[in-house]
């Protein structure tokens, strides 16, 4: 039983939500920049967050400057949480837009999806109590990816909207983030090969987060 997606839909309101159509296919939207991602092949329980629409959770007061503010410490937040279950276990990937990665636009996305981890977690806490859930029951392997229309500001490229680029990965702390430049993006592309069992608070003793 999906019981994280299913809690996020009965907690949060219809404007915060997104869902992918018929044929798996997922738009995702970051209007400041522009950017635009075509996620195909997504699972038909996954639920999509859209965190910009959840502001009342980040205006936490009594926290010293510099921690919780807006685009700040541990104020700061990414764009899209993606939940859905796999063989019968909870995963969620955390998504962050940018029109760019060059001057701080790498740094900035990287910072932003790693401390999102904290509004998942409370989101996942919020759900245990709301279902009388034991922890054990939401174990949730966590992924990160970071998507970008080109790597540089200097570059005149164009965005490519029909197949599916290619991803790589890389290290930022204690997390692995999916790198990819296109917006048509294989859904599995996202995704690292783990086992989504792992137990919540080993992440950082193995090097996975």
């Amino acid at each position: 039983m999906a019981i994280f997606a299913d809690c996020l839909q009965e907690m949060l309101l219809c404007k915060a939500l997104e869902f992918p159509d018929e044929d798996g296919v997922l738009i995702l939207k970051e209007n400041k920049s522009r950017q635009r991602a075509k996620l195909i092949g997504a699972p038909r329980d996954l639920v999509a967050v859209d965190i910009r629409k959840l502001t009342k959770i980040a205006q936490a007061r009594g926290f010293k400057p510099g921690g919780w503010e807006k685009g700040k410490g541990w104020g700061q937040s990414c764009d899209y949480l993606l939940v859905f279950q796999e063989n019968g276990n909870h995963r969620a990937l955390l998504i962050d837009l940018k029109k760019t990665l060059g001057n701080t636009g790498r740094s900035k996305g990287m910072s932003q999806l790693r401390w999102s981890r904290a509004l998942l977690d409370y989101l996942r806490s919020v759900c245990e109590i709301l279902r009388a859930a034991e922890p054990s029951s939401l174990e949730i392997a966590v992924d990160y990816a970071l998507i970008s229309k080109q790597p540089h500001d200097k570059l005149n490229m164009r965005p490519v909207h029909t197949m599916p680029g290619a991803t790589s990965r890389e290290r930022h702390m204690n997390i692995d983030i999916c790198i990819a430049f296109r917006e048509t993006l294989y859904w599995k592309g996202l995704l690292r090969n783990q086992d989504p069992r792992a137990k919540r608070g080993n992440e950082n003793a193995r090097g996975n987060a």
